[in-house]
């Protein structure tokens, strides 16, 4: 059975967050085992937390992430909320 359109974006939808989800993830695992902990000590504090380094790329890319997932989170929620299969 083929998913329907909607449903198809949705789970276009869902793929998007899991793979920035995961690479977001590795970079970070990456981070702390190539520097320990706090591998970035000549940043302040704040910056140091985040992301070990404030760099354009890091802005670059976790600024359109960010604002995709404001912009469809709403609607995903929506969509699973109403849909058949959530019905006792």
């Amino acid at each position: 059975m083929a998913l329907s359109d909607s449903r198809a974006r949705d789970h276009a939808v869902i793929l998007a967050y899991v793979t920035a989800f995961a690479v977001a993830t590795i970079c970070h695992l990456f981070d702390i085992a190539r520097g320990g902990w706090l591998p970035y000590t000549k940043y302040a504090l704040g910056l140091n937390v985040p992301s070990g380094r404030f760099t354009f790329w890091g802005l670059a890319t976790q600024i359109p992430v960010g604002v995709f997932m404001w912009w469809t989170a709403p609607k995903l929620w929506t969509a699973e909320s109403t849909h058949p299969s959530r019905d006792g």
